[in-house]
């Protein structure tokens, strides 16, 4: 089943960016106030999310996309990498770790989960119990090998994705372990979250035209550092795409990729 939200993650080539971009700000900021007028949300971590209380269809998500290439033409120019991955529920880890809440039962607890962090580097060098100097730089390696040993592998964007499926309750359990094997994690957090994870797509070869289909990455290929995109055939989305807005009386968005 199709998971209700949708989280976009991109990363654009710096040689490109300085070549191709013609915008007045940067493109960074160009892309964000696009995504976000059109309900996606940018978490304190790296990448967007589609709005909770907004249902994200891959139809309606690659629409958007096709729009942004339509306002912004260098986007396809300088785009390295690009996936949109379905989400569901997200939970606060911090409010968990810091206050002991209660979990709701989740109505999916067939979904692999994704953990997302981020650190407070003057917290965690004040926190971290070391005699040697700088020694908290390591508080990132140390966190990857515990993450790595419950179950957990790091993706290619920042963050953790469970490798098989696992309910909410056990992979909070891990939070735990990870907080009484290492304290200073607690108390450096300035916020994190674990999100419901389905099928994550290649959004690149969409976007720079080499594939009129979107294909789901497979879970064993997230170890690698290059994705191996693959996978069964769900349909042309830029023709969804645009019958959905005949559909509804709206021009379908301009398709870039014919013209280049």
């Amino acid at each position: 089943m199709e998971l209700d939200r949708k989280a976009f993650h991109f990363d654009l080539d710096n040689e490109s960016v300085e070549r191709f971009y013609t915008g007045k700000k940067n493109p960074w900021s160009d892309i964000q106030d696009f995504l976000e007028s059109h309900c996606f949300e940018k978490p304190q971590y790296s990448g967007y999310e589609s709005a909770e209380n907004i249902v994200m269809s891959y139809q309606r998500a690659y629409g958007t996309i096709d729009e942004m290439m339509n306002e912004f033409p260098w986007f396809q120019k300088c785009l390295k990498a690009a996936t949109f991955t379905e989400i569901g529920e997200s939970y606060d880890v911090k409010e968990f770790l810091e206050s002991g809440m209660q979990l709701s039962p989740s109505s999916r607890p067939d979904t692999r989960k994704e953990l997302h962090f981020d650190l407070g580097t003057a917290a965690l060098s004040e926190n971290y119990s070391s005699i040697r100097p700088n020694a908290w730089r390591g508080a990132w390696t140390l966190i990857q090998i515990f993450m790595e040993r419950n179950g957990f592998i790091h993706t290619q964007y920042s963050g953790y994705e469970s490798l098989a499926m696992m309910p909410i309750d056990k992979a909070m359990a891990v939070m735990e372990k990870l907080q009484q094997r290492y304290p200073w994690f607690k108390d450096s957090l300035l916020a994190a979250s674990l999100t419901e994870v389905g099928e994550r797509h290649d959004a690149l070869s969409y976007i720079k035209g080499s594939s009129g289909i979107i294909v789901p990455v497979p879970a064993h290929s997230f170890e690698r550092e290059e994705p191996d995109f693959f996978g069964s055939e769900i349909g042309d989305m830029k023709g969804a795409t645009t019958e959905l807005s005949k559909q509804n009386g709206l021009e379908p968005p301009k398709n870039l990729n014919n013209e280049h």
